[in-house]
């Protein structure tokens, strides 16, 4: 493989060491490197809806791990790449605690900071919106065959709401 992709290294390739524990040892190193590390996507949609997702940045993680430094971070990326936060319309974590803490946890940091819907507080207008859609999804027997896009909708799925 390394003769058809960079033949001129074949030497240093060779040079490598394999044995069991060497590389056993570097995986680890490897690993311990990664859990300090996060990795920050961004996913974004043009004009043509056409979807495209991106490294953003990799951020080496310092100290401790709480919501208020991934924050930190992820503030630190968006500014560094001078993004509009004002743009951002939602978030994905992989749900652990420091990400999806109530009161400190990055997702609802970040919602403070940038998705307005739930800091405006549009309960008044979103609460009749939502009750009148269920209330015709519930009764309509048909609605498949001629309103396929109507769905149930609840608060989880307008938290993205921008």
């Amino acid at each position: 493989m390394v003769e058809n992709i960079c033949p001129e290294k074949k030497q240093e390739f060779n040079n490598v060491c394999l044995a069991r524990n060497v590389v056993a040892r570097r995986i680890e190193d490897v690993s311990e490197n990664i859990q300090r590390q996060l990795l920050i996507f961004i996913r974004g949609v043009d004009d043509n809806m056409d979807v495209t997702e991106e490294l953003l940045d990799l951020e080496s993680l310092k100290g401790q791990t709480r919501g208020i430094d991934l924050f930190a971070s992820v503030c630190a990326a968006v500014d560094k790449t001078k993004l509009q936060w004002s743009k951002l319309c939602g978030i994905s974590t992989d749900g652990a605690p420091a990400m999806t803490g109530e009161r400190s946890g990055l997702a609802t940091l970040i919602c403070n900071k940038a998705l307005c819907a739930k800091v405006l507080k549009l309960d008044h207008i979103m609460g009749p919106v939502v009750k009148a859609i269920n209330a015709i999804r519930s009764r309509a027997l048909d609605i498949q065959a001629e309103y396929g896009v109507v769905f149930y909708y609840n608060d989880v799925r307008w938290l993205s709401q921008g």
